[in-house]
């Protein structure tokens, strides 16, 4: 509740559904001060529609690395679970995409909600853990698709 009010969620993509009910971003009063109005995050509702969703696209992919690092931050049996779960994740069966959504972002809240600091500040460390794994394994694919332009080249001018 903020100051007595309930608030909702109305979220356009995967990533969103996850982070906006739980850690939101803080709103801004201007241009000028950006940021400066923040509660304890407390959606009451969140509405979801993930026939308008593309369950595919980066910003799904941006959900799948949210809910692993939650997972990460939690236990080995939702790991487990979002392992067992990874092929349809990324295929995009809505169902699954479904559940794996609620479980998240329900374990993200009671993270959230914890009375323990660590544990509260396990949230975002799982996604900062996550993001630089990704960031070094693009870096590495770039710097291999850089390194081979001749090669590329070459298999293009014998075709």
């Amino acid at each position: 509740m903020v100051w007595g009010s309930l608030s909702a969620t109305v979220p356009l993509d995967l990533a969103a559904v996850i982070v906006s009910s739980i850690t939101p971003r803080a709103l801004d009063i201007d241009a000028d001060h950006q940021r400066l109005v923040t509660t304890k995050p407390c959606a009451r509702f969140c509405f979801a529609d993930l026939e308008v969703m593309d369950l595919c696209d980066d910003n799904a992919k941006v959900a799948q690395v949210c809910m692993v690092a939650t997972a990460m931050s939690d236990n080995e049996a939702e790991f487990g679970r979002i392992w067992d779960r990874a092929d349809n994740l990324s295929s995009g069966v809505a169902d699954i995409v479904a559940e794996q959504l609620a479980e998240s972002t329900k374990t993200r809240g009671r993270l959230s909600d914890s009375s323990a600091i660590a544990i509260q500040q396990s949230v975002p460390y799982g996604w900062v853990f996550l993001l630089r794994r990704f960031v070094r394994l693009f870096q590495l694919i770039s710097l291999f698709l850089h390194s081979t332009p001749m090669l590329c080249v070459s298999r293009q001018e014998s075709l």
